[in-house]
């Protein structure tokens, strides 16, 4: 099948691809894999050999090219010659290969075999000047049988998914700056390479994916790691060399710039033991971004006066939150921060900002706290910029949004759970849910309880309702008063699995809205795919085997429903890639993360062992039309 895929709309023909599927996926003929991991017979062409095979084998040869010819639309035909961890005797391979072209010229000079590239196959067709089929849609999700369906690996190892989308992030400010400061030595470039180097590794087909084995995994981390501490360095001197640090004055002889690598565990050294620090911001997108900054700090009984202070000596209004117990109690965590200190912040394009933080001397009249953990009601208002948000007081469980409109939409959110199905893979009703497969065992399941463990942090500008739902399981919902969405920053294991139970664990969302079957994808964050639940845009399959893994596609960056009669639309932004679905009208699901304790035969060889994570995603409502 070769077809021309159709890009963006907006590019047009630009941004068109010819492309296809090969008969044999890019596996080599049967019967014609010479490396070390095959047994194929190899080509004998000394006559005086018992086992010469030369008419033989290329007679065999020929049968290929002719199974594989009727699917091509031309005389010319792409045969791949190799697989996954192929080529480990080179040798071999090439010279077998150069047996059948020069014994292939002998026997049948009507076949032309050769080596060739990409570019030539795609000349000839060129020159060959027909008309090709076209393809709108993508070919996701896809399966190898009717019970595969290669939908796991968009969420697995999301750890590392949301490791990798940062550091690509922090990547492409550091280049920025890199640029700006001029920093363009040996040394200069080596720092920003190692970076890039691990960023790009990151992007194998079984890096990213999170179907690598597990020593392979933490390898990939490690460089990844050490490259943005690499990147880091570079950043640092580049602000030494950009910024005018006398606009603050620290009374210190060097200005050493340090950087916060575990805020998403709410640990920082600096803003936890220093009385006075400076906090750079740096904006690198082509416009305006308005952020919240939560620094952790460690705040006892004796309040602090605290002042927040920009490069104009202006005072910046600022608030205390708790931070949850279930992130102090992290295991990995080391600090002993008790609060975070949060402030909006504006940040214009390409530019870089700094804010003092200084805590003074202990002052006698205490700032009033406004944590709460005493129910006044059966529900709490959460106002957003927009929107009300109405929480059950005992659950912490969305109920409804009211829109400044006065719309009032239905809006629920649990976090759920589906047992993988437990298998070993010797047919297609014994396949395992694993790394690459996603194969539930049955709907989602509830949490057995919905703890009451539900705190209530609420300030003039910051409202936040953190809710331990399971030993495993905890979020908080966060809603400011100046943004236009509501955050969701979830906290995920160790999943137990001491009941011998893979779990993968999702997000709901339950809305009123009528979205028809229909909801939408981004593709790599440029555009949005439609997807009508059940039903594939070219062709027609049995959606009754798999009902829940046929119908989740990746996520990039959104996931969205829409409300034509109402004129509302309802997206999900999300911090890493992941897999979704949405599986009832007004519905929309996340999996945020799965731990199984079987391989589902595709080539990992282990388990997808991963234990615990850490996330965050945005939720708006807002006009289509907008």
């Amino acid at each position: 099948m070769e077809l021309i895929w159709k890009g963006d709309e907006d590019l047009g023909e630009q941004s068109d691809l010819f492309t296809g599927i090969l008969p044999n996926n890019y596996n080599p003929p049967i019967g014609f894999c010479f490396d070390d991991t095959c047994e194929d017979e190899p080509i004998i062409e000394d006559e005086k050999s018992t086992d010469y095979n030369v008419k033989r084998r290329i007679n065999e040869f020929l049968i290929e090219v002719d199974k594989q010819a009727k699917y091509y639309r031309t005389n010319n035909l792409i045969m791949t010659m190799g697989s996954d961890f192929q080529y480990q005797n080179a040798y071999t391979w090439f010279h077998n290969l150069d047996k059948i072209i020069k014994h292939m010229k002998k026997i049948n000079d009507s076949v032309n075999v050769f080596y060739s590239t990409p570019t030539c196959y795609l000349k000839s067709l060129n020159d060959a000047k027909l008309t090709w089929t076209t393809k709108n849609d993508d070919f996701f999700p896809y399966s190898s049988d009717h019970d595969a369906f290669w939908a796991g690996y968009f969420t697995s190892r999301p750890s590392f998914k949301g490791f990798e989308r940062w550091a690509s992030s922090h990547f492409q400010s550091t280049k920025h700056l890199q640029v700006l400061a001029g920093l363009n030595t040996e040394e200069d470039m080596n720092l920003k390479n190692e970076l890039n180097e691990a960023l790009a590794v990151s992007q194998h087909h079984d890096a990213i994916t999170g179907t690598e084995k597990q020593h392979v995994f933490s390898d990939y981390v490690l460089h990844l790691d050490r490259g943005v501490d690499s990147a880091n360095k570079l950043i640092s001197k580049a602000l030494d060399k950009l910024y005018n640090f006398g606009k603050f004055s620290l009374n210190t002889k060097t200005n050493n710039v340090e950087f916060c690598k575990k805020l998403n565990v709410s640990e920082c050294i600096i803003s936890e033991s220093q009385d006075k620090f400076l906090v750079h911001l740096y904006n690198p997108i082509s416009h305006t971004i308005e952020n919240l900054v939560r620094l952790p700090i460690s705040f006892n009984q004796s309040l602090k006066e605290i002042q927040v202070v920009n490069s104009l000596n202006e005072k910046i209004e600022f608030e205390i939150v708790d931070i949850p117990d279930f992130v102090k109690n992290l295991p990995e965590r080391k600090a002993k921060a008790n609060k975070e200190l949060t402030f909006l912040v504006q940040l214009k394009s390409n530019s870089i900002t700094s804010y003092m933080i200084s805590f003074g001397e202990t002052i006698e009249k205490k700032r009033k706290n406004t944590s709460q953990n005493k129910k006044l009601s059966d529900t709490e208002v959460l106002k957003g910029l927009g929107f009300d948000l109405y929480v059950d007081s005992q659950t912490g469980k969305t109920q409804k949004l009211v829109l400044d409109d006065g719309k009032e939409i239905k809006f629920e959110q649990s976090l759920m759970y589906y047992l993988g199905m437990n298998g070993e893979n010797r047919n297609e009703k014994d396949r395992a849910s694993g790394a690459y497969i996603f194969r539930p065992n049955g709907t989602a399941n509830s949490f057995d309880k919905y703890s009451n463990r539900v705190f209530f942090n609420k300030n003039q500008n910051l409202a936040q309702v953190s809710s331990q739902i399971d030993s495993y399981v905890a979020q908080t919902v966060k809603v400011h008063k100046d943004l236009p969405y509501i955050e969701f920053d979830y906290v995920i294991g160790p999943i137990p699995i001491s009941d011998e139970k893979g779990k993968e664990i999702i997000t709901r969302f339950t809305t009123d809205l009528q979205s028809d079957d229909i909801f939408y994808t981004d593709s790599n964050g440029r555009q949005l795919i439609k997807r009508v639940r059940n039903k594939r845009p070219t062709y027609t399959y049995d959606f009754e085997t798999e009902p829940i893994a046929s119908n989740y596609y990746p996520i990039n960056s959104k996931i969205e429903l829409r409300d034509e009669s109402k004129d509302l639309r309802f997206s999900v932004v999300t911090d890493r890639s992941q897999g979704g679905s949405s599986l009832k009208n007004g519905e929309l699901e996340i999996m945020l993360h799965r731990r199984l304790l079987h391989d589902d035969a595709f080539g990992v060889g282990e388990a997808l062992n991963e234990t615990g994570t850490d996330g965050d995603f945005f939720v708006l409502f807002g006009g289509i039309t907008e």
